[in-house]
């Protein structure tokens, strides 16, 4: 396992999952790794687009009948700032099947440079701040059960269930994060992960 559709595709084989949703499908380079019976994808400048990609931003979807579609498994990984993130999580959650599980890209970024809301000129490698909005949850939801695989720049897990909250601050700063990102994250090795889904 080296890539976030491996985690995906694990989930879906280790929970017989049919319905997929993913949130930034760009090139498709994710996509077309996933093996599920039911796709869809949205991009607002996809590369590819057919009947099951559309071009449209995450917040005209979920507000069009599409948005209405349950799905047992849901990746984030468009917009990667902030407050976009929220309403991802917010609106996937929404649609979740009670048993289901939202994957998030890039909640583990290992550089400061990396993790801020803008992309700046020329800069290839980016997470955004992803990880702040994974975060918020861990602080303040009771409700879901969340960790991150250490794979990929990071892929958190968010499922219903119970844990423990944070009581972080939220002026922290990087150098908090950094320090603390093994149990803020709930990071589990790749190998625990696998344990997991047997």
């Amino acid at each position: 396992m080296k890539y976030r559709w491996d985690v995906i595709n694990r989930i879906i084989q280790n929970r017989g999952y049919k319905r997929y949703l993913e949130i930034g499908v760009k090139d498709g380079l994710c996509f077309h790794q996933i093996k599920c019976s039911v796709k869809a994808g949205m991009d607002i400048k996809p590369l590819i687009i057919n009947e099951r990609v559309l071009r449209m931003s995450s917040d005209e979807y979920f507000n069009s009948p599409y948005g209405r579609e349950i799905y047992e498994i849901i990746f984030i990984d468009g917009d990667h700032r902030e407050a976009q993130v929220d309403r991802d999580i917010r609106n996937s959650i929404r649609i979740l099947a009670p048993h289901g599980i939202i994957v998030m890209h890039d909640c583990n970024p290992p550089k400061e440079e990396y993790a801020n809301e803008e992309r700046q000129e020329k800069q290839i490698l980016w997470s955004g701040t992803a990880y702040r909005s994974f975060l918020k949850l861990r602080n303040s939801d009771p409700n879901l059960e969340m960790f991150v695989v250490d794979i990929d720049w990071g892929c958190g897990i968010i499922q219903r269930g119970k844990q423990e909250l944070l009581n972080i601050s939220i002026n922290y700063n990087w150098a908090d994060f950094d320090n603390n990102r093994v149990a803020w994250l709930n990071l589990i090795s790749v190998e625990e992960f696998q344990r997991r889904f047997q």
